[in-house]
């Protein structure tokens, strides 16, 4: 039997670290595919997949504000 080593168990934090990681990676992606979808479709699909975009993105700012860099640009100071 294998003993037990306290050493090479992870601890909570290192697995939650980890899951962000890969959860962050799955959301940018949904991100882009929704972008893309949105620049080949017209009418409610288009505005549908804009609006998964966003919600996405949002998700990422507010779940993961540290690891998050974002921008403010021309267009979007209007909607403050």
């Amino acid at each position: 039997m294998r003993k037990f080593d306290r050493n090479r168990r992870r601890t909570f934090c290192q697995i939650l670290d980890t899951v962000a990681t890969q959860t962050i990676g799955r959301l940018m992606e949904r991100a882009r595919t929704a972008n893309l979808l949105a620049k080949s479709l017209r009418g409610k699909a288009r505005f549908r997949a804009h609006a998964v975009k966003t919600e996405t993105l949002l998700g990422l700012i507010t779940k993961f504000p540290q690891q998050v860099i974002t921008f403010q640009d021309a267009r979007s100071l209007w909607l403050e």
